[in-house]
């Protein structure tokens, strides 16, 4: 039902428009959480966005930022959003995140938790 295909480590900003926004605090970084959700079932299912939480030791952080994609274009989504049967969505999550940490776990709501493998990290350059 939800796959998360890469997480970004950066850019630190993202414009909607003219405005440009920034990691909440100094020191943060931004990380962009790519995640595929799929519904298989038979009927519209409720997903909340929020429920989606970055976590390193005692650090959990809900996303700053929720975007529809389509590969190319990006546009921003509400956090609370309902997914058609037979639906797959792409989305991406942005997170202000300390800058000297990297996510350890994922808690992906209703789903449960799991270690974030290294081989989904990039670095932005």
């Amino acid at each position: 039902m939800a796959q998360i295909t890469r997480m970004n480590l950066g850019p630190n900003e993202y414009f909607e428009g003219q405005y440009r926004y920034g990691p909440e605090k100094d020191g943060d970084r931004f990380i962009w959480v790519h995640l595929n959700l799929n519904n298989r079932t038979g009927s519209v299912i409720a997903w909340d966005h929020t429920k989606v939480l970055l976590k390193q030791g005692q650090t959990s952080q809900d996303p700053f930022r929720i975007l529809k994609t389509d590969g190319m274009n990006q546009s921003p989504v509400k956090e609370k959003e309902s997914i058609p049967a037979g639906a797959s969505v792409q989305r991406i999550l942005i997170y202000s995140f300390p800058g000297d940490v990297k996510p350890d776990l994922i808690e992906i709501g209703p789903l449960g938790q799991a270690s974030v493998p290294e081989s989904i990290l990039f670095e932005y350059r």
